[in-house]
């Protein structure tokens, strides 16, 4: 969630996304699951 506008556009399209913290740490995507940063994303 690096870009602006992508978000943007992402919102007002209303395009859902889909979240999997745990397989992102299982997949070694993150080092950790840090769930501040997760609620700060959704609370978008």
């Amino acid at each position: 969630m690096d870009d602006p506008e992508l978000v943007e556009r992402l919102v007002a399209d209303r395009v859902p996304l889909t979240v999997c913290p745990l397989s992102n740490v299982r997949l070694r995507a993150v080092a950790e699951q840090r769930k501040a940063e997760l609620l700060a994303e959704l609370s978008r």
